[in-house]
C-alpha cells in the first residue's frame, strides 16, 4: 500500500474495525479511569490522562516531530521542519479548524489506499471525491468526534462490489489515521459510482 509516512501502516498492523460500535468494555474503563485518578498504573504502561502520557514518552515506535507556528488570532501553521506546511484556524475562515482536519486526514488517508488497492487490481481510478460528513458530542468537553460518514464518489472500471472491499480494507488494515481514532467513533461509509 502507499508508503507509512503518508498515512498508511504496513500489512503487518493488526486489522482495525470499520465499523466501530463497540466502546471500551466497562471493567476496562473503570480499571484505567481508576489507575489515572491514583497516579498509579493500569497493566498497560504509565498512568495516562486521554492517552497522554505523563512522562511525555510516546507509547512505541519512532518519533516524528511537527512544528506548530501561531500566526495570529486563531490561525496555526504546522507542518514538518523544512517541508510544506498546513493552515489551521480555529475561526475556520483562513483555513479548516482542528477537527475538521482530522476529518480531512482520516478520508486522505484512506482515499491514498484505496487509489493504491484499485490500481493493483488493474483498475485504476480515474476520479476519486469523498464527501466526509461527523458528528460531535453535544453538550460535552471535549467537543469530541463521535461519527464519520465518508462517501466515495468514484470513477474507475472495477464494480461497486470491488470497490467496497477497497474501502473497508483500507479502513479495517491500513489507515493509520482511523487505526489512532478513539475506538468510540463509529465510522460508515458509502460508495457512489460515477462516470468520468
Amino acid at each position: 500500500m502507499a508508503a507509512a509516512d503518508e498515512g498508511s501502516g504496513g500489512s503487518d498492523r493488526p486489522p482495525h474495525p470499520a465499523a466501530r460500535t463497540k466502546p471500551e468494555p466497562d471493567a476496562e474503563k473503570a480499571t484505567r479511569a481508576a489507575a489515572s485518578a491514583s497516579g498509579g498504573e493500569p497493566s498497560g504502561g504509565p498512568a495516562t490522562d486521554r492517552g497522554v502520557h505523563r512522562d511525555g514518552v510516546a507509547p512505541d515506535g519512532p518519533s516524528v516531530q511537527l512544528v506548530v507556528e501561531w500566526e495570529g488570532d486563531r490561525r496555526y501553521r504546522g507542518g514538518r521542519p523544512g517541508r510544506p506546511t498546513v493552515l489551521l484556524d480555529g475561526a475556520r475562515t483562513a483555513g479548516p479548524g482542528a477537527v475538521d482536519t482530522v476529518v480531512l486526514a482520516l478520508a486522505t488517508c484512506s482515499a491514498i489506499d484505496v487509489v493504491e488497492i484499485l490500481k493493483k487490481r488493474r483498475t485504476p481510478v480515474r476520479s476519486l471525491r469523498i464527501t466526509a460528513d461527523y458528528t460531535r458530542a453535544d453538550g460535552e468537553t471535549p467537543r469530541r468526534l463521535t461519527g464519520v460518514r465518508l462517501t466515495f464518489h468514484i470513477a474507475t472500471d472495477s464494480t461497486v462490489d470491488h470497490v467496497r472491499r477497497a474501502v473497508a480494507l483500507t479502513l479495517e488494515k491500513y489507515c493509520s489515521v482511523a487505526g489512532s481514532l478513539a475506538p468510540e467513533v463509529v465510522i460508515t461509509t458509502d460508495v457512489e459510482m460515477v462516470s468520468g
